[in-house]
């Protein structure tokens, strides 16, 4: 027996009942876990490939059906879907767009799991547009001054962030650390500017196989 949809509450030990006549027979007992499905969070920059990604849980060692809808339209649908390395009841499929395009923003996707004749789907996700904001710097400092320059993206978090900045198009720094919130935000200080300082500075974020 499944049952999807399941309230913390539901989960326990469950066993069933046959009863004929003045007989009665009881099974073994079966731990009751609840079945999952849910999209990964996705981000995208257009222009640059993306991967959805979607988790199902079935215990017991049924495999289910899976698939990945953006709306009401079917993207991918797997009917024996990959078992996910180091588990025994965690399958995943996905769903690769090789250019990003702005229609891929334009609606929610979500991912369904189907064993039998039931269906369970996920909340819906949304696949949030990754885009630089803007960078700033003092338009004049003197020699001497301490200097921040700071570069602002949507990214929410700071996972697998990579921020290389380049002055005059050569590239001075490369790092992983910034501060994330509404925005992504990283800077590159100087503690005292001097002649070398001087020039045009860029920067660019990477996330995943994606750089803005």
């Amino acid at each position: 027996m499944y049952i999807f949809n399941l309230a913390n509450s539901d989960a326990g030990n469950y066993k069933c009942k046959a009863k004929w006549d003045a007989i009665e027979v009881d099974s073994a007992e079966a731990l009751l876990l609840p079945a999952e499905v849910a999209m990964s969070e996705q981000y995208g920059v257009v222009g640059s490939a993306a991967t959805l990604v979607c988790v199902g849980i079935l215990p017991g060692g049924i495999v289910p059906q899976l698939s990945i809808y953006k709306g009401n339209s079917l993207l991918t649908k797997k009917e024996t879907p990959d078992l996910l390395a180091g588990t025994s009841d965690n399958y995943n499929v996905v769903h690769v767009i090789g250019a990003v395009e702005e229609s891929d923003f334009s609606d929610q996707y979500n991912c369904i799991l189907e064993f039998n004749l039931a269906t369970l789907t996920s909340d819906n996700s949304e696949f949030k547009k990754i885009e630089m904001l803007s960078s700033s710097a003092p338009q004049s400092v003197a020699y001497g001054d301490s200097v921040t320059l700071t570069c602002t993206s949507t990214l929410v978090s700071s996972a697998d962030v990579t921020t290389s900045w380049f002055k005059d198009g050569t590239s001075v720094s490369s790092t992983n650390e910034g501060s994330a919130g509404s925005v992504y935000r990283a800077s590159l200080e100087f503690d005292a500017v001097s002649d070398s300082d001087a020039g045009t500075y860029q920067c660019s974020m990477s996330y995943s196989n994606s750089v803005l």
